[in-house]
């Protein structure tokens, strides 16, 4: 009888439904997606014209910046007439480069041979024209046939040396150029060539063939940020046209790529301009996806609710439900509600509280140090210690207070109706209170420590979430400390959170696009004052932020898992740049990050090779926190390089973990004594005691002793006389490029010529 009767409620009931509903999802699913793909095409065609435009804006405006530098007689006198290369330099090359961003800039004669040449900046001598000739000469034969048109045409016109009515010179000038798009080492730009002409007058024309002037300007990162500026289209790139697009590009669903091929004058294909177009009709179908999910769900528990006429089946499901959901909103161990449950109850909470004027504090409590408690006891007795900890919270708490399990050793409590600042951090103190008391787990003494970190609703946010992510940072803040380990949320906390996130990112960013560069300082002999070392000096020069010291960025990158590459690139641009400066020792800092790295030996001497660098001559600089967090892979690393002629130096000396122990063990070349020390030279005895002791165990051990931070004469005079080696500071030089180490070099070679030359003179 009971299946007679559900096959006649299948038959009149469930099946009429199942069709009427699956109808109505089949309709609007391909309504949904045909309109989904109308949208996307018209919002993609519409992109493809604005990134269109964009480009042909910039290939017209470059031979207009090119014109309003050097036209008029003065620039066919020094370019074409009398070539002035010093003229060209100021008034054509740095111009162009340094208002209008051109990357390349050459003059060539009306032969097509270089008189001038500057790339990124920097003037090359003009025997590197020939990267570029093969891909400008056709836009310099093009202009060369219309200047000989235009030679022609003012012949023809000009009986008196006046131009004709209603044939302007300006006119015939703007025609004097051509512009293409070009492919240079790999790298797509827009090149203009440009022949130098005078306003015409019998003084000036003599009708010779002219010079010209190119300039190019590639489509790097920042002209493409323009262009998708201007066009408003997102990541905006260039592939070659066989190139597949990336895998990360390709995972942005809720966008469309669009793309438009660059051809040059010849046809010639030489890349792919891609962007990605904000799709509406994807992103909305995506979000009406699980309506249509729910709805074929909702059919689903719909027929086999119908179905389901066993009673006591219904029971179990319903008991099974029951225990799901208690289990998905409570800790298993501890039987406290879990982050999900707490970030309910917050949510309810806070639409009873905002409206009654009641605060509510939301604490965030962190076990220091758990991790280690679990490798040294056991899993058993890190688990015995949450729940002590969650018994003794209650306790601490009382019945008002709501009690949850965050994480594995994290725990969150909601207090409602606090009065104030004061009766927060009073229940923090008896939280902390009741965490540092000591337990008894299986014959141990276990100590736990604890951070907190807390919020208060409406103070510092309205909404469940707000309060839950802005407790975190405030703990996160409390871990940090040493001193006290109870923070109050505050907005400078979520600002350094936002800034440290931009940094990571721009960071990121730098790799990649050269804003990483290195400097040097030197170091010279404290009896002669000569230069006999440098130190390489990793700085970022940030686009809109400008210099950014490495004491911000450096953390960041040992965090992040940049600084290995970093690294790497630091110590080849050092041993690259420095190869020739003979007898110079480069020290390069390491961070204690690299001694993790069991091919880090392999690496280093890998790039010396590689570089052609004398290991010898290299330096290795490391602190003395290395010497606590990695002793032994310092022990086995100091002596591989040791092995290959690499020295160790151990900087900032005095100011860490000094111990005498480590200068036996570890047998450093050099240590150098820390910059804090020098600045307290004049005024402290005991500071110029520290430094005497300190250069006297160097001579004792055979080290050699460098001094940092020597900035004044009064300082080099004390380091002089107690016996100091080597000496570093702004007195000195401060940090400076690869080519000004190399001029100072050659000025102090120069003077010891002389210097003996002197002396050999005075001998005869």
């Amino acid at each position: 009888m009971k299946k007679r009767a559900t096959r006649l409620i299948s038959a009149r009931i469930v099946l009429p439904i199942s069709l009427l509903v699956a109808s109505v999802v089949i309709v609007a699913v391909v309504a949904i997606a045909f309109w989904a793909r109308q949208s996307d095409q018209a919002t993609i065609q519409r992109d493809t014209v604005a990134v269109s435009n964009a480009l042909n804006a910039l290939i017209e405006r470059l031979p207009q910046e090119q014109q309003s530098v050097f036209s008029g007689d003065e620039a066919y006198k020094k370019i074409v007439l009398d070539f002035d290369q010093l003229w060209t330099h100021r008034n054509i090359g740095q111009q162009l480069y340094r208002i209008h961003g051109h990357d390349v800039i050459a003059v060539v004669s009306a032969h097509q041979r270089p008189l001038y040449l500057m790339a990124d900046g920097r003037k090359l001598p003009e025997t590197e024209y020939e990267r570029y000739r093969g891909e400008l000469a056709h836009l310099v034969t093009e202009v060369q046939k219309t200047n000989r048109n235009f030679l022609i045409q003012s012949i023809a016109t000009h009986d008196d040396g006046a131009p004709l009515r209603g044939v302007g010179p300006s006119k015939l000038v703007n025609k004097l150029h051509a512009v293409d798009l070009v492919l240079i080492d790999g790298r797509v730009g827009v090149a203009s060539v440009m022949a130098v002409t005078p306003t015409i007058t019998p003084k000036i024309l003599d009708l010779r063939p002219t010079s010209m002037v190119i300039s190019v300007k590639f489509l790097s990162r920042p002209v493409l940020d323009q262009i998708g500026s201007g066009a408003v289209v997102n990541s905006l790139h260039i592939h070659s046209v066989n190139e597949e697009t990336p895998p990360q590009i390709k995972a942005r669903f809720h966008e469309g790529p669009g793309e438009i091929p660059l051809i040059d004058n010849s046809g010639r294909h030489l890349g792919v301009l891609h962007w990605f177009s904000e799709l509406p009709g994807t992103v909305l179908a995506a979000k009406a996806s699980p309506l249509v999910i729910l709805a074929i769900l909702t059919l689903v528990a719909l027929t086999i609710f119908i179905l389901n006429t066993a009673r006591r089946a219904a029971r179990e499901v319903e008991a099974s439900e029951a225990k799901a959901r208690h289990d998905a909103m409570h800790d298993q161990l501890t039987g406290l509600p879990n982050r999900s449950y707490l970030a309910l109850q917050l949510a309810d909470t806070l639409k009873v509280a905002i409206p009654g004027n009641l605060q509510i504090g939301c604490v965030r409590l962190d076990l220091d140090g758990f991790t280690e408690i679990n490798d040294i006891y056991g899993h058993k007795a890190g688990d015995q210690l949450i729940v002590g900890i969650s018994r003794r919270l209650r306790t601490a708490i009382g019945p008002q207070a709501f009690l949850s399990r965050a994480g594995g050793d994290e725990f969150a409590i909601l207090v409602m109706g606090i009065g104030d600042t004061d009766d927060m951090m009073t229940i923090c103190e008896k939280i902390m209170e009741a965490v540092r008391e000591p337990f008894a787990i299986d014959g141990n003494r276990l100590v736990a420590i604890g951070s907190i970190g807390f919020a208060v609703a409406p103070d510092h946010g309205t909404s469940a979430e707000e309060i839950l992510r802005r407790a975190d940072m405030a703990l996160h803040a409390a871990k940090k400390k040493h001193d006290n380990r109870i923070v109050q949320y505050f907005a400078a906390i979520e600002d350094h959170v936002h800034e440290r996130q931009r940094l990571v990112h721009d960071l990121r960013e730098a790799l990649t696009n050269g804003e990483l560069y290195v400097c040097y300082q030197p170091l010279v002999s404290a009896d002669e004052l000569s230069m006999v070392s440098v130190e390489s000096l990793l700085r970022w020069r940030h686009p809109t932020r400008g210099e950014i010291t490495p004491a911000l960025f450096i953390p960041i990158a040992e965090e992040f898992g940049m600084i290995d590459e970093i690294g790497r690139w630091v110590l080849e641009t050092s041993c690259r740049e420095a190869r020739h400066w003979n007898d110079l020792s480069v020290a390069v800092n390491i961070s204690p990050m690299h001694l993790s790295q069991p091919d880090f030996v392999d690496q280093v001497i890998d790039i010396t090779a590689r570089t052609g660098f004398d290991p010898k001559r290299l330096v290795i600089e490391v602190t003395e926190g290395i010497m606590l967090e990695y002793a032994d892979a310092a022990r086995r690393v100091f002596d591989q390089l040791r092995s290959v002629g690499i020295k160790i130096a151990l900087d900032d000396f005095g100011t860490g973990y000094s111990s005498l122990s480590y200068l036996e063990e570890f047998r450093f070349d050099k240590l150098k004594i820390d910059r804090s020390f020098l600045r307290n030279l004049e005024t402290s005895p005991e500071a110029a005691a520290i430094v005497h002791t300190i250069i006297g165990l160097g001579n004792t051990l055979n080290t050699t002793i460098v001094a940092e931070g020597v900035e004044t004469e009064a300082h080099c005079r004390f380091l002089q006389a107690a016996g100091c080696n080597e000496l570093q500071g702004f007195l000195f030089s401060k940090p400076v490029t690869a080519p000004q180490i190399m001029r100072r070099m050659m000025m102090e070679q120069a003077v010891n010529r002389d210097l003996e030359f002197l002396r050999v003179a005075q001998g005869a």
